[in-house]
């Protein structure tokens, strides 16, 4: 059975002065457990900022997190397994 959601990352916009970015002290402080919010988007719909919970950092700078939010608009749901690179994430809690 193929349990795999179909989600995209947004890549958060490079503007810094519209949209505040986590600084690389607070990216370089990352551990299992932090919160991080991440832009998820299907089918190119409605994009959706979500909180997840970190729960394994590669090496190479991908993340691997549970959803903590029930997204309106996406096929994902709250507790579902998400992956990302940390210069998707656009804020830490």
């Amino acid at each position: 059975m193929n349990n795999i959601k179909k989600y995209k990352i947004v890549r958060p916009p490079i503007n810094k002065e519209t949209f505040e970015m986590p600084n690389k002290q607070e990216i370089e402080n990352l551990q299992i457990d932090s919160i991080v919010k991440v832009m998820f988007v299907e089918k190119n719909k409605h994009i959706e900022r979500m909180w997840c919970k970190v729960k394994d950092i590669l090496d190479n700078g991908y993340i691997t997190a549970i959803l903590l939010n029930e997204p309106v608009y996406l096929s994902l749901h709250y507790g579902d397994i998400v992956k990302f690179h940390v210069t998707d994430i656009i804020a830490v809690w």
